[in-house]
C-alpha cells in the first residue's frame, strides 16, 4: 500500500474536530510512549557495549520504513525522532522515579484519548491495526503540517 493510501486511510478515520484533537496530542504522546518503554527495558551486556538499546533498534527500523515509505517525509521524522532519543534520555537521567512507570502512565492516558477520539468518530480502528498505525499517525499529523507549510511530501 503506497503511503498515500496509508495517509488516506488513516484520515477516513480521523474527521471530527475533537478526534482531530486528540490525534495532535496522544499520537505523539503514544508514539513516545512505547519509544520510551523500550528504552527502559534492560539491554542485553552485547547491546551496551556497541551504545545501543532496544528503543533505539526499533527506531532504526521505523527509520528506515518511513524512508522507504516517503523520503521527504522521512527527513522531519529523522527530526523529530532525533527529539525523541534526546527527551528519552534526559528523561531517563532526571525522572525521580523509574521512566517505565512514566512512559506507561503516558501511554495509558494516550491510549484512552485515542479510544475516546474514535468513540467520537463512530469507529474503533485505530488501535486495532496496531503497529502499523502506531507509525502511520505521527506521519499523518506531520503531512499535515507539511501540507500547511507549503511543502511537499
Amino acid at each position: 500500500m503506497s503511503v498515500e493510501a496509508l495517509l488516506a486511510n488513516y484520515a477516513e478515520g480521523h474527521r471530527h474536530p475533537i478526534n482531530q484533537a486528540l490525534q495532535w496530542v496522544c499520537a505523539p504522546l503514544l508514539y513516545f510512549s512505547v519509544f520510551a518503554l523500550l528504552w527502559a527495558l534492560p539491554n542485553l551486556a552485547w547491546l551496551e557495549s556497541v551504545r545501543l538499546n532496544f528503543a533505539i533498534i526499533a527506531l532504526a527500523a521505523a527509520q528506515a520504513w518511513y524512508f522507504s515509505q516517503a523520503p521527504r517525509l522521512g527527513f522531519g521524522m529523522l527530526v523529530l525522532h532525533a527529539l525523541l532519543i534526546v527527551l528519552t534520555s534526559w528523561l531517563s537521567l532526571t525522572l525521580p522515579f523509574p521512566l517505565w512507570l512514566f512512559a506507561a502512565a503516558i501511554f495509558l492516558l494516550a491510549s484512552i484519548g485515542l479510544v475516546a477520539g474514535d468513540r467520537i468518530e463512530g469507529g474503533g480502528r485505530s488501535l486495532l491495526n496496531g503497529l502499523r498505525f502506531l507509525l502511520v499517525g505521527p506521519l499523518w499529523l506531520l503531512s499535515l503540517l507539511y501540507t500547511k507549510l507549503g511543502w511537499r511530501h
